[in-house]
């Protein structure tokens, strides 16, 4: 908008001169003619640009095309192996298929511990659960319901109370450091006050 404000600007400027003088008005239509012929080359300079891309990609396209089909005939082709690269083939193999093997008796023998490691976790939830519902009914038919439960909140607050207390211990080494340098800091400044 700004640009479009100035251009007519402009432009009212030119026409005002173009009047009174012709070679301006001239001038000025040579200019019309050129940025005519400016914008024209421009649209064939971009569609130039979109033909070269699109045989770009035409050319990328039919290379990739022509390297699979050189896979494909060279994996169709069976290859000729020396003694000596048979003997290595071999060998390779061999260890292979042992390692294999190896890793395989592995996999299995994990496998059945964690079925085995499952169904004992199954268990012992189970016995834990009954175990709690055994402690509860003792608890109650002793007329001491919620003894458990109690202990457990005295033990988790016994240790808030721990943490809780370690921070104030550090909290307070980190006063009394403080408090040394302010001091130290003190004392200095004494020394350095004293006539």
């Amino acid at each position: 908008t700004k640009n479009k404000a100035q251009k007519a600007t402009v432009d009212n400027a030119v026409k005002k001169r173009s009047k009174s003088d012709p070679k301006l008005a001239t001038s000025r239509q040579h200019a019309n003619m050129v940025s005519r012929k400016l914008k024209d080359k421009m649209r064939d300079i971009d569609r130039l640009e979109q033909e070269k891309n699109h045989i770009l990609n035409d050319l990328d396209q039919r290379e990739t095309a022509f390297a699979v089909q050189q896979q494909v005939l060279n994996a169709s082709q069976p290859q000729q192996m020396t003694r000596e690269q048979f003997k290595i083939f071999g060998a390779q193999l061999r260890e292979k298929t042992k390692i294999y093997k190896t890793l395989k008796s592995q996999l299995a023998d994990l496998r059945a511990e964690a079925v085995i490691l499952h169904r004992t976790e199954h268990i012992l939830t189970s016995q834990v659960h009954d175990a709690d519902e055994f402690l509860a009914q003792l608890e109650h038919r002793r007329g001491i319901a919620g003894h458990r439960a109690c202990r457990e909140q005295l033990e988790k607050t016994a240790e808030d109370i721990a943490v809780v207390d370690q921070d104030k211990e550090r909290t307070l080494e980190d006063i009394s450091i403080t408090v040394k340098k302010i001091t130290q800091q003190l004392k200095e400044k004494k020394k350095q006050l004293a006539p």
